[in-house]
């Protein structure tokens, strides 16, 4: 499964979910790069046909991910960069969402 959230410039930021664990990636707008790696957690294994919760907050330079029982946080300053929409993807199988909440915090 994939989380990206998404600027006026393009992808943010992006959390990736596979058997390997879970992947975190910045895309900086002034880098040469499309993304770089800030961090992974391989304790957070998605089950299969089981639910997983997960909330994803990103609040100025970090992102804190709780996955099931796993959290994990990484920061990167191009996370700071406001926000316009987000996706949820994946690439094989099929996905469900449930209880989908979106909550905005203005900044102060």
């Amino acid at each position: 499964m994939v989380f990206t959230a998404n600027g006026a410039d393009g992808h943010i930021f992006r959390a990736v979910w596979a058997k390997s664990g879970l992947t975190v990636r910045a895309f900086p707008p002034s880098s040469q790069k499309k993304s770089i790696s800030v961090g992974k957690s391989p304790e957070a294994i998605p089950s299969e046909n089981e639910w997983l919760p997960i909330e994803i907050q990103l609040r100025g330079e970090t992102a804190t991910i709780k996955s099931g029982n796993d959290v994990f946080r990484a920061e990167h300053p191009s996370f700071q960069r406001p926000k316009q929409n987000l996706s949820i993807g994946f690439s094989f199988g099929s996905l469900a969402v449930k209880d989908l909440s979106v909550t905005a915090i203005p900044s102060p």
